[in-house]
This record gives structure tokens, sequence and C-alpha cells, in this order.
């Protein structure tokens, strides 16, 4: 059974050995390690599971300056 939000965009999670600075891979929309190895587990164990994330970054060369102004908006929330 999947989970999903109607209200909410829905995403397939990838992940990597190694921070990434440009996503080029059209499989996934999210990097996300930790959501990753948990989805993974569910998957395997045939757990349903549903994580909801508040994306920081575009994975890129402004990464640090986007992660930065994210907080604060999300701080005014």
């Amino acid at each position: 059974m999947e989970l999903k939000q109607s209200h909410l965009p829905n995403g397939i999670c990838g992940s990597g050995d190694q921070f990434e600075m440009e996503h080029i891979n059209p499989e996934y929309n999210v990097i996300d390690m930790e959501a990753f190895a948990l989805a993974k587990v569910a998957e395997q164990e045939k757990i349903d599971f549903l994580c909801l994330k508040y994306i920081s970054d575009g994975a890129d060369g402004n990464a640090a300056d986007d992660w930065t102004q994210e907080v604060k908006k999300l701080q005014s929330h």
C-alpha cells in the first residue's frame, strides 16, 4: 500500500556516497541519505513508510546559501 498525502508533492528518494553538487540522475528527485536508508529497510521488511521532508537546498553550488535562507523561512512559520 502506498502512503500518500494528497496535498503534498510526492518524490522519489535517492542517496549516494558523497555530497551531491549537481543533480543529474532522473531516477530520483530528492536526495536524502537518512530517508533513503529508512525507506530501504521498510521496503525489505514490507513495512509501510511515509517520510515528510522540508527541502532546504538544491544540492548545487548554492546549497550553503539556500540552506541559510530556507532555515530563516522555516523559523518564521
